[in-house]
């Protein structure tokens, strides 16, 4: 597998993995937990570029979101406490929705470069001498 290639394919991965993540804090946005026990309630997470090494590339990793919930009055939710608090996500779902659009975009762009690489490997095949 040529270097460009691999690049592009650990661009892909990236980016299917940051709409998963984005799509998934959306889903679970309003997953509350008691507020005297935030950790039952959805942990947001968010995805790091880091660099895959020598080949070149990046690979995803997948992180919690720091801080995980916010307390939040909602004294109509099953885990609500004598005050009305709950722990709530600390899910921003306009960020996520820039994420998953800045997915897209990034997976486009990375199958584009899997499109030339392939057009340009056929052209050296069809050269005649």
């Amino acid at each position: 597998m040529s270097d460009s290639l691999g690049i592009s394919l650990s661009g892909l991965q990236l980016n299917a993995t940051r709409a998963g993540v984005a799509a998934n804090n959306i889903a679970n946005s309003q997953s509350t937990g008691p507020a005297s026990d935030p950790s039952r309630a959805y942990q947001p997470q968010q995805v790091r570029a880091v660099s895959a090494g020598e080949g070149g590339g990046v690979r995803a990793v997948v992180e919690g979101t720091q801080p995980a919930t916010t307390p939040a009055y909602a004294p109509t939710d099953a885990n609500a406490d004598e005050q009305g608090m709950v722990a709530m996500p600390n899910v921003n779902l306009e960020q996520q929705v820039i994420e998953q659009m800045t997915a897209v975009t990034g997976y486009r762009a990375n199958a584009a470069a899997i499109k030339t690489l392939a057009a340009m490997d056929k052209a050296l095949l069809d050269i005649k001498v």
